[in-house]
């Protein structure tokens, strides 16, 4: 099994420079990608922000529009179970979060919910983790977690 972080996820939905990475890895192994709430979430906001974006420099972003297809096409694939949720136990969760935060970010540095993903990975006993972020990346392989892209 597998999770993954906010940038897989726009990569499979936005056209973008890692998009051919995450579809080709999706087109063959995407039985094994499991999200949770907080990818998702985190996913919505972006997309509610770059819709913000956009409507304040048309240059940023993208349209409304664009944003509400996203999360609609989002929102069929979960209830088409194409992608599937996986619960956690929020203290493990958070158990994981203050060792790898006490581990790296003075090292590092990492975003709070960058460092959260990892440690819902973590949690889960998962062994494999999807990210275009390379701090993240890096967090992540050092916890023993592969990151095939």
């Amino acid at each position: 099994m597998a999770t993954c972080d906010t940038s897989f996820l726009c990569a499979l939905y936005f056209p973008q420079s890692h998009s051919q990475k995450a579809l080709e890895w999706y087109a063959k192994e995407g039985e094994k990608l499991f999200l949770t709430d907080l990818v998702i979430l985190e996913y919505r906001q972006s997309v509610r922000l770059q819709s913000w974006l956009f409507h304040q420099d048309r240059r940023k972003g993208f349209s409304e529009a664009v944003g509400i297809k996203a999360l609609q096409e989002l929102d069929l694939h979960l209830s088409q179970k194409k992608l599937r949720m996986i619960q956690y136990q929020w203290p493990a969760v958070l158990r994981e979060m203050e060792r790898i935060s006490d581990k790296y970010t003075v090292q590092k540095g990492g975003r709070l919910l960058d460092l959260l993903l990892v440690a819902c990975a973590l949690s889960l006993g998962e062994d494999h983790f999807l990210t275009f972020d390379q701090k993240q990346r890096e967090i992540a392989e050092s916890e023993g977690l592969t990151v095939p892209l």
